[in-house]
């Protein structure tokens, strides 16, 4: 009961759309489905219908409607050892379609796992000199963050206290194990994981999408805070076989990586690393802060950019590389990388503000890549204008496709 409390206390803000398409709203009076009522356990057979595909059970149709998915854990990690689990999670990483102008459809796929852990939540406001804090009987992870917050920053300070040897639990998950009840429904289920019409049959001892889930849970775990921070903190083989499991994971929300959510910071290098390892699946990138980081961030952007299937938006805010010479270069790879890809004409938002990474020895290389993005909508280049003169804002003005302009 304390998870489900927390998870809707984290789910309340609905203040965008952006919240209300990813389950944002919620209230004490919100209706949650849980999926053990889902299927009369007394006639299963029933249940699942003449062909037994448990994807067209009442449990299949419901996870088939759903946004996303909570999973409760216990201490001692049962959800990843259970077949039924691993078909709800099947569902949900699978659940975005191709559909990428339905926003509904679009941000399916959420998934979120909460324990019950009390805690003091605390809140640091510095700068306002009004810190918060606040007696927590749960704590949950989710992927992208939840409704309320704003960057990974914020979302670092909820997560943080996410037991670790849970976290580590996850890395041994191994779809193939599952157990069910019944030897019958374990057989259906990794079937109908694997894609094979006979689901009475013997299932795979190994199977493509067995791997690409065990990746999916194990990335979802390593993107977040906790798990980065104490890999960068560790360096070395953590670090390494932590951005590996980042790198294959299904990331179906906008990525917000704040980098002063690092403790200690990250070296330039790491920086690099990090953002190169971004899942390929990622189609929002959002970073900031990264200013003794920035120019190792800006570098693995580009190499994220070169692998990634699809963006639509990038934004780059407070990311400096510290010097002239060095954000004119690092501008122009960024803008280089852009236009020698097939993200310029899918990129429909584009914020670059209060960055060294546009400035008057490269305005011709943005002019030219802006002139390509015939999808873009929205343009902010906030604070630019301490690098470049109005003239060359007239340029950039100019040269862009897009109806909504800002800074310049």
């Amino acid at each position: 009961l304390a998870c489900l409390e927390q998870f809707v206390k984290d789910f309340s803000k609905n203040s965008y759309d952006s919240d209300d398409a990813r389950g944002g709203g919620m209230t004490i009076d919100t209706p949650i489905w849980i999926c053990i009522f889902a299927n009369n356990q007394w006639h299963i057979n029933e249940e699942l219908g003449q062909d037994s595909n448990p994807m067209k059970s009442p449990f299949g149709k419901a996870m088939g409607e759903s946004k996303g998915t909570i999973s409760i854990l216990d201490a001692k990690g049962i959800v990843f050892t259970r077949a039924w689990c691993t078909l709800e999670l099947f569902m949900t990483f699978n659940a975005k379609k191709n559909d990428e102008d339905d926003a509904d459809v679009k941000n399916r796929g959420v998934w979120g796992v909460y324990t019950a852990h009390e805690h003091t939540y605390k809140q640091y406001r510095s700068e306002y000199n009004n810190d918060y804090s606040e007696e927590r009987a749960a704590v949950g992870i989710v992927s992208g963050g939840a409704p309320y917050e704003n960057s990974s920053y914020d979302t670092s300070l909820r997560e943080r206290y996410f037991p670790m040897e849970l976290i580590q639990m996850s890395r041994g998950i191994d779809i193939k194990s599952a157990e069910a009840s019944k030897e019958d429904d374990r057989k259906r289920i990794l079937n109908a994981i694997a894609g094979i019409d006979n689901l009475e049959a013997d299932p795979h001892t190994d199977h493509v999408n067995y791997t690409k889930l065990n990746d999916a849970v194990k990335g979802a775990f390593a993107a977040s805070m906790p798990v980065l921070n104490a890999a960068a903190a560790a360096g070395g083989d953590e670090w390494t076989d932590t951005l590996d499991r980042f790198s294959k994971g299904v990331m179906t929300d906008t990525l917000v990586l704040d980098f002063r959510s690092f403790h200690p910071c990250l070296s330039s290098s790491q920086a690099r690393e990090l953002m190169s390892h971004v899942p390929s699946t990622c189609d929002s990138l959002n970073i900031g802060f990264a200013e003794g980081e920035g120019e190792g961030a800006i570098e693995g952007m580009i190499e994220w950019i070169g692998k990634a299937k699809t963006i639509k938006t990038l934004t780059c805010w407070d990311c400096k590389v510290g010097n002239a010479e060095g954000g004119k270069d690092a501008g122009i790879r960024l803008a280089a990388a852009l236009e020698a890809s097939n993200h310029a004409v899918s990129i429909e938002y584009l914020y670059i503000t209060s960055a060294d990474l546009i400035v008057s020895g490269n305005v011709s290389e943005w002019a030219s890549v802006l002139k390509k993005m015939t999808a873009l909508e929205e343009l902010w280049l906030y604070d630019v204008g301490d690098y470049i003169s109005d003239e060359e804002k007239s340029i950039l003005h100019n040269a862009t496709h897009a109806s909504d302009i800002g800074g310049i």
